[in-house]
């Protein structure tokens, strides 16, 4: 069954895309954390200790009042509960936004209109866009793309293998945690740190699969394979955050573009290491051959975990 309801919600969130309701549940649970937030700060002296129960207890939460939703609607409802966690993984995806949103971006710069690419792009990553440049804005788009490939769809799919949606949705509460307090700024640098440790973490397994995966997908795609390997593990694999190293590497060596650099955060200055060399300029055209490869390494990754599931099952 479990197979059956992963495949489903895959389907469901290619064909649907992220909902944006008010009752979604990451929204709910984005308030849940703000509330927690205030909490914990009024409760605890050390603001690194109240960020911890925080980083711990929201996950621990999600997953034990979804686990217990299940096996009761299991008791009485088994299909019922089948739909719970086909809805569950699908919401934990996102597979079809990846591409919907660096798309708008791509229109912004195929219309010429760099204010609205910039707009765009800021919906989709934490740095300041206001005054990128349009090849900039294209190597934030990829860089986040590959990021997304691991965060929004790999690893959601890598924990509903291993313990179907209960611990699927914890991971995003995980993620989720790390979007909004794991940041190295004034507010959050020790109040966040366990958050970000923690996603650090759960994304550990899921960003080297990618660094497989990627190159795969970028050979079936017309690619370089070979490029795209030796980036991802000889580059990218070395950096401070080998877990966006490696995605970032496995495109950057794809496109025979480079990646990494000088971002800004809030004004702050912050250099990432390069990654591959800029043989190919960064065009806009970039954007669609990194969506192509999102998309084939995210269903062969589907095809392996479901082929796993197989065999054990059998």
């Amino acid at each position: 069954m479990k197979m059956g309801v992963i495949l489903a919600a895959y389907l469901l969130d290619l064909w649907i895309g992220d909902p944006q309701v008010w009752f979604h549940p990451i929204r709910i649970l984005g308030k849940m954390i703000e509330w927690g937030e205030n909490f914990f700060r009024s409760l605890c002296k050390s603001e690194f200790c109240g960020g911890t129960f925080l980083a711990m207890g929201v996950p621990a939460l999600v997953y034990f009042f979804i686990t217990i939703f299940i096996q009761k609607l299991n008791l009485f409802y088994p299909y019922l509960a089948s739909l719970a966690e086909v809805i569950l993984i699908y919401l934990s995806l996102s597979v079809k936004d990846l591409a919907v949103e660096s798309r708008w971006v791509r229109e912004g710069l195929r219309k010429k209109d760099l204010e609205l690419a910039r707009n765009k792009l800021s919906w989709i990553v934490g740095r300041d866009t206001e005054n990128l440049e349009e090849k900039e804005v294209v190597r934030a788009t990829v860089e986040t793309i590959a990021e997304s490939t691991v965060d929004g769809i790999m690893a959601p799919l890598f924990y509903a293998f291993i313990g179907g949606a209960p611990l699927a949705f914890t991971y995003k509460a995980v993620n989720t945690l790390d979007s909004m307090i794991g940041h190295k700024n004034t507010r959050y640098l020790y109040f966040g740190k366990s958050a970000a440790a923690i996603d650090r973490w759960a994304n550990f397994i899921p960003a080297r699969l990618a660094g497989w995966f990627i190159p795969i997908a970028s050979l079936i795609t017309g690619h370089s394979f070979k490029k795209s390997w030796s980036v991802a593990w000889s580059r990218g694999a070395l950096t401070k955050i080998p877990n966006a190293g490696i995605p970032e590497g496995a495109l950057a060596g794809a496109l025979s573009v480079q990646l990494g650099g000088t971002n800004f955060y809030e004004g702050k200055e912050v250099n990432a290491e390069l990654l591959g060399e800029p043989l190919e300029p960064l065009s806009l055209e970039k954007i669609d051959s990194s969506i192509s490869i999102a998309y084939v390494a995210s269903a062969l990754f589907l095809l392996f975990g479901l082929g796993i599931l197989f065999v054990i099952q059998r």
